[in-house]
């Protein structure tokens, strides 16, 4: 097995990528649930694909995961600001 490299041709793609994990991370989800989550519900190679570069995000597609996972679309655009706050919920 060969590893894969993951080339983002777009810098903002990759922020946004590294956001969503983060976030999945924080929250404990795996990419497979929130494939699941999301409305209409995807394959998990969907969600893969723009994690690894493979695909760029749309910003439908972020607000769809924002809501998602149970944040704004500006902490997976933006990430969490440099004092480490807990971020804004879509309930705040």
């Amino acid at each position: 097995m060969t590893a894969q490299t993951t080339e983002y041709q777009n810098p903002d793609n990759e922020r946004v990528s590294r956001n969503i994990r983060a976030e999945l991370a924080r929250i404990s989800m795996t990419q497979g649930e929130l494939a699941l989550t999301l409305r209409p519900a995807r394959e998990r190679t969907w969600v893969a694909d723009r994690l690894n570069g493979r695909a760029d995000w749309r910003v439908a597609e972020v607000t769809a995961v924002a809501r998602a996972i149970g944040c704004t679309p500006e902490v997976l655009l933006n990430g969490l600001s440099d004092d480490g706050d807990t971020p804004p919920t879509t309930e705040d």
